[in-house]
């Protein structure tokens, strides 16, 4: 197909033409074109030449089939710029891109296709416009990545780096602390915290361990011990645990 200058001839078709069926209809797509195509620029076909060909005046009919053939400089459609796309569910329209993400996101894109296919909370879901990049994970050379996956109240954030989309590495879901694990490492916390260490005595029946199917864990422990003025009194510990990482610990009166 040829591309030619919105100035074809086709235009000058009046009534004594023959064919004015076919006329009319061509002019009307003519002037859908223009109105559509604001370069005024439209490609020629066989209704092109069967227009012409309806001319009475012989040297119209030669000067219509003359500029259909290329006697007007051919017109070629400017190459519009592709957009770089990802294969899979998942493009860049699906997240949200802000900040330092702006560098990363066809990457990001990359893993979140292939945390839908291998790992098992994200194949039932991705909240897919939770994917972000963290401010306090990762470095400069290597930023760290995340997104919320899994049905129900409790999401999993499943964390990743660069290195890991680029190395063809999938993140596997977070298995919790073990029960005694997590009781060893919240008892240290309490030594940390109270004031007088030497006065700690752990309650022997009331430790308590909640696993979530996030792979987060909430222990707590309850003990007595002494402040700074030696008056005892009970205390109850929580520690918040990501995997084996404890997040968080805060000690609590009881009363």
């Amino acid at each position: 197909m040829v591309y030619i200058s919105g100035n074809n001839c086709a235009g000058v078709v009046f009534l004594k033409e023959k064919g004015m069926g076919m006329v009319f209809i061509k002019l009307f797509l003519l002037l859908v074109s223009l109105v559509l195509l604001p370069d005024f620029v439209f490609a020629y076909d066989q209704f092109d030449k069967m227009v012409c060909d309806a001319m009475q005046d012989k040297n119209e009919k030669e000067k219509c089939l003359k500029n259909l053939t290329g006697d007007f400089q051919e017109f070629k459609a400017p190459e519009r710029k592709q957009k770089k796309t990802t294969s899979g569910k998942y493009t860049v329209n699906d997240i949200t891109v802000y900040g330092e993400m702006e560098k990363y996101k066809y990457e990001v894109v990359k893993m979140l296709n292939r945390l839908a296919s291998k790992h098992p909370k994200c194949k039932q879901r991705i909240a897919r416009f939770t994917a972000g990049i963290s401010d306090h994970l990762g470095t400069p050379d290597n930023p760290s990545f995340f997104v919320q996956c899994g049905k129900g109240d409790i999401p999993e954030v499943v964390r990743f780096t660069l290195s890991d989309i680029r190395s063809g590495y999938t993140p596997q879901p977070k298995k919790n602390i073990s029960k005694s694990k997590a009781r060893d490492i919240c008892r240290e916390e309490v030594y940390k915290k109270v004031t007088i260490p030497s006065s700690v005595d752990f309650s022997w029946f009331n430790f308590g361990y909640v696993a979530k199917p996030n792979g987060n864990s909430v222990a707590s422990d309850t003990f007595h011990a002494k402040n700074a003025f030696g008056m005892e009194f009970k205390y109850r510990i929580y520690c918040i645990f990501d995997e084996e990482r404890l997040i968080d610990s805060y000690v609590k009166k009881e009363r």
